[in-house]
């Protein structure tokens, strides 16, 4: 009975069956991104082949600029997963847009039978950007740009 498990530590292990499942949406974003989605998706093979059942997988990565090598791009189109780039450490239009497409991804493909794995590293909030009116793209690269021209720490501009 093949699974995936999830937590932060030993005390909050969830484990999920992958048959209770027919398909499989990633997301990844971050700068480490590409290397988590291709570790999630050739782990995912890996369990598909002992258990000769593939799961319907496809997703979304989003990555910045050159930051994913072409063994980790060839892998994830494989896989059905679309690599993005966007800006880091300051959001642009493609950042809006890469966020939109993972979210239209998993909109589209929600079901109780689908498994939606989120992988989240340093850089996210840049890379994935979705503001809600009346917040505007402007709005965050502005107070992006001031924090970062501030000399504020990186762990303090995060709090």
């Amino acid at each position: 009975n093949a699974g995936v498990q999830v937590g932060g530590d030993t005390s909050t292990i969830q484990e999920y069956s992958l048959q209770d499942y027919d398909k499989i949406v990633l997301i990844a974003f971050g700068k480490a991104s590409s290397a988590m989605a291709t570790a999630v998706v050739q782990q995912l093979d890996d369990i598909d082949n002992d258990n000769q059942g593939k799961k319907d997988t496809m997703g979304v990565c989003i990555c910045k600029d050159d930051h994913a090598t072409q063994d980790e791009i060839l892998t994830l189109e494989a896989f059905g997963c679309s690599l993005l780039n966007a800006s880091h450490p300051v959001p642009d239009e493609r950042s809006s847009q890469a966020a939109q497409q993972a979210l239209e991804l998993v909109q589209q493909h929600a079901s109780p039978s689908t498994l939606v794995l989120c992988c989240i590293s340093g850089g996210g909030s840049a890379l994935f950007c979705s503001p809600r009116s009346p917040l505007t793209l402007k709005d965050l690269q502005d107070t992006n740009q001031g924090l970062l021209a501030s000399g504020m720490s990186i762990q303090d501009c995060n709090v």
